[in-house]
């Protein structure tokens, strides 16, 4: 439409008004177009996504986690003017926004061990850490993120407690730097037994495992679905089901109506507008 957020609060001093742009007000990318793919390269999620080849995140990240801070900020701008009756003009940038996700691996490579390989479904400074096939056909994800959990895997899950005590496994350090033979034990032991073994062994041992779903895997999650965190909703061409909002609050059900039909308050809304205009 023409109009930026700063020239719509300077006329209307208690509106907020937010808006987004790709590389933000400024500097040398201010007037380029911008999509997701495009702000996830220039985020450097590219560099650290992936295998030998890079690769990008299977979703509109950058998208949602720039709408996520527009949020936040008209959210914050609410809050301050209840109490100061000032609105805002906020601008959001897809570029910083994405640049802040990715805060973890920037510091760490300026500050730290530079930049990181790429590392798949691994991490880069945690081991185990990462998928690994069960003799039933699907994929668990297996995270360690201690010495101690380190040391009830190798006795529930591995069946050899010395394990977790090995000079080659013993610290985080070292398992690390042994990693590709820690893992060929643990694909050696999961392939000795039978999924629900698999299964049993990680519960005792407490270690943090996760299926690796496909998105009817999802669809049909038993945590999900046991919550209740679908709802049905009527849209124009029937009934649907859809997530609801990942948040509860106490006291409060957020509405979950029915999806409107194109142009179907078209003609409520003009007149609502004429009758502003109007004076009414």
């Amino acid at each position: 439409l023409g109009v930026d957020a700063a020239t719509l609060h300077e006329q209307h001093s208690s509106l907020i008004a937010a808006e987004i742009s790709g590389y933000g007000l400024g500097g040398p990318r201010t007037d380029d177009k911008a999509y997701d793919l495009a702000i996830q390269a220039e985020a450097g999620v590219f560099s650290v996504t992936g295998t030998g080849e890079m690769s990008k995140v299977g979703f509109s990240v950058a998208d949602i986690c720039a709408g996520m801070y527009a949020l936040t900020a008209i959210l914050a701008a609410l809050t301050r003017r209840e109490r100061t009756g000032e609105g805002a003009a906020i601008h959001v940038s897809m570029l910083d926004s994405l640049a802040e996700w990715m805060s973890a691996p920037l510091y760490n490579a300026v500050y730290g061990a530079g930049q990181p390989e790429r590392a798949g479904r691994r991490h880069h400074a945690i081991a185990p850490y990462g998928t690994f096939a069960l003799t039933d056909g699907s994929t668990v994800l297996i995270a360690v993120q201690s010495d101690g959990e380190w040391q009830s895997m190798a006795e529930h899950l591995m069946g050899e407690p010395r394990l977790g005590t090995d000079p080659r496994f013993a610290t985080n350090a070292q398992r690390i730097a042994n990693v590709d033979e820690l893992e060929a034990l643990i694909r050696q032991r999961l392939a000795s037994l039978s999924a629900d073994d698999a299964r049993e062994g990680l519960a005792k041992g407490r270690t943090a495992n996760a299926q690796v779903n496909d998105l009817a895997g999802v669809w049909s999650h038993e945590q999900l679905r046991t919550r209740e965190r679908f709802v049905e909703v009527s849209t124009p061409s029937g009934p649907v089901e859809l997530l609801r909002s990942p948040f509860d609050i106490s006291g409060w059900t957020p509405a979950e109506g029915p999806v409107p039909a194109l142009n179907e308050h078209e003609a409520a809304l003009l007149q609502l507008l004429r009758d502003r205009a109007a004076g009414q």
